[in-house]
């Protein structure tokens, strides 16, 4: 998946195709999720409270901040965007299952 918005150019663009093709890769993503201010709205105060989560040891340490936050960004997405649908309910516990029980700290154990 490729975060298209990002300042990917042209050239960029053929040059990863063509990588894929030669490597056998069977799909090519461009993201169509970009929210105009979404790091500031939601990226930053969420690295923040994985930073103090990590202070207090209830979520691991031997990972950046930024990392946990992107993979929780990118299990969203990729639940989100996965069939079959589930119910909110049920998709927020797997999302929020599967993710913490990576994140936990020694503390959260």
């Amino acid at each position: 998946m490729i975060e298209g918005q990002e300042g990917v150019t042209w050239e960029d663009w053929v040059a990863l195709a063509e990588a894929c093709e030669a490597n056998g890769v069977e799909a090519l993503f461009r993201s169509d999720h970009y929210v105009s201010g979404f790091d500031e709205r939601i990226g930053v105060p969420l690295r923040n409270l994985m930073a103090r989560g990590q202070g207090s040891g209830d979520i691991r340490k031997d990972v950046p901040a930024a990392w946990l936050t992107e993979a929780l960004f990118g299990l969203v997405v990729s639940v989100m965007a996965s069939a079959p649908a589930l119910g909110t309910d049920d998709t927020i516990a797997a999302i929020s299952n599967v993710f913490l029980d990576g994140a936990r700290g020694e503390r959260g154990s």
